[in-house]
């Protein structure tokens, strides 16, 4: 703010001004970065299951998941119909003054409509898997 303040008193040089509009964009890249992302994304997301991995494409990267990969499912029920699948670590933790616990998200496959077909597509891709080994 200070940048912006000297910089809007008129007695900045332009690398004064540069630095300012720096900090401001990143500043609100870190507040509504994640949001425009999930918005530019909403529907561009593909998942695929084959016998032996969970793919998610989104747009031109893509994340290929083994079941060693991923930790047990948790399916959540959305209001409209759909639901999201997932997978996610909770590690207890102490620290000063009480106790917590860290959640690590592996993946996550969001707003399916066919959360039951998709659960079963995933259950039987592990199970193929621990049958393997």
């Amino acid at each position: 703010m200070i940048f912006l303040w000297v910089a809007y008193d008129g007695r900045a040089s332009i690398l004064v001004w540069l630095i300012a509009l720096l900090f401001l964009f990143i500043g609100l890249g870190f507040m509504f970065g994640g949001f425009i992302r999930r918005a530019l994304t909403r529907g561009k997301i593909q998942y695929y299951v084959t016998n032996y991995r969970l793919i998610v494409a989104e747009g031109e990267d893509m994340s290929f998941y083994t079941p060693d990969d991923l930790p047990p499912m948790q399916v959540r029920r959305h209001r409209n119909g759909c639901g999201t699948i997932l997978f996610s670590d909770r590690y207890s933790r102490s620290y000063r003054g009480g106790r917590g616990y860290t959640i690590h998200t592996v993946c996550t496959v969001e707003n399916i409509k066919d959360v039951a077909g998709a659960q079963r597509a995933l259950s039987a891709m592990m199970r193929k898997e621990s049958d393997r080994l």
